[in-house]
């Protein structure tokens, strides 16, 4: 559309854009979770791209940049979210132009990821981004209540796959508590990708967090906190989603500390997380076979300024829910 402009955000564009939001999405989106996720991480302000006509934001694009490790080097990896056209300027090829222009403009990421809907991840593909794989669910059923019941067949499945050993003693965790914590995830950057987490970026994604509430458990070891469980509560779907993972280098990266401390809650819920953590954690758990119809969450690709090596290849790719979430 001849009459379409493309530009970067500016900061008097706040309300139209929130506005645009609303309207394409939800009114979840709202000036809480505007600020959080692209005024206050750790990279702020988000690079976003916007769409006017006349004096109307029609379309937005955003990207919040964030430190992340593959292999032995540093990159800035641009995570993709919020990508919005007006009902009204759907099917004009808006949204392309907005990734176009991100593309021109966003001259500082060295790739991007995202977890595009139906909705969006045609315009992705369209644009070189690449679908390299499925983030798969896998459970572990922690409780039942009802005999016959699809949680009691979860339960049996997975205490046959695996019977949690004799685990070190859990502690429930403050946040502050995390602030002096020797965890590193080099093990894991060496295999590929990760976000970096620092106790500045764990403080953004979770403790400032405006809606969600996390709780932080940790396993206990010759008088040392040696690994850290974030998980969320998620009690329409009775599941304890687990968001993140950090451990010692020098221990075994295994869960029994969280299910046995989960089992003590007396409930019927489920500890669900994605498959790219060590084959030390997946192997405690069981693929989701009992939820119909769910193939996963897809992974889109694409290279910014740079393509370092196993960029497309899924299973370098260390993602958590932890990555995802901006809900």
């Amino acid at each position: 559309m001849s009459d379409l402009i493309y530009r970067d955000y500016a900061p008097a564009d706040f309300g139209d854009c929130l506005e645009l939001l609303r309207t394409g999405h939800t009114d979840e989106f709202d000036a809480r979770r505007f600020g959080w996720l692209h005024l206050e991480n750790l990279l702020a302000p988000s690079r976003i791209a916007v769409a006017e006509c006349g004096d109307r934001i029609v379309g937005m694009y955003a990207v919040i940049r964030k430190k992340a490790l593959f292999g032995d080097y540093s990159y800035v990896a641009g995570r993709d979210v919020d990508p919005v056209v007006h009902p009204d300027f759907r099917g004009k090829g808006v949204f392309s132009g907005l990734l176009k222009h991100g593309l021109e403009s966003f001259n500082d990421i060295d790739f991007y990821f995202n977890f595009a809907n139906d909705l969006s991840r045609g315009g992705f593909i369209r644009n070189g981004w690449r679908q390299i794989g499925t983030l798969r669910d896998y459970v572990y059923q922690v409780g039942w209540t009802r005999l016959f019941s699809r949680q009691a067949a979860l339960y049996l499945l997975s205490r046959c796959h695996y019977r949690a050993a004799k685990a070190e003693p859990a502690v429930e965790l403050e946040f502050e508590d995390l602030r002096d914590l020797p965890f590193s995830l080099s093990a894991l950057s060496r295999c590929g990708f990760t976000v970096e987490r620092s106790f500045g970026y764990l403080q953004w994604r979770y403790q400032r967090h405006p809606f969600n509430q996390y709780r932080y458990i940790g396993a206990r070891a010759d008088g040392r906190v040696t690994k850290v469980a974030i998980i969320r509560i998620d009690s329409r779907s009775r599941e304890f989603v687990l968001c993140d993972f950090l451990w010692l280098d020098d221990v075994q990266p295994t869960l029994d500390f969280l299910f046995c401390h989960l089992r003590s809650l007396g409930c019927d819920f489920k500890l669900k997380m994605w498959h790219t953590y060590p084959r030390s954690v997946t192997g405690q758990f069981i693929t989701n076979r009992m939820r119909s119809g769910h193939q996963g969450q897809g992974l889109l690709v694409r290279s910014g300024r740079v393509a370092p090596e196993g960029l497309y290849d899924i299973s370098k790719w260390n993602i958590t829910f932890g990555d995802a979430e901006i809900m």
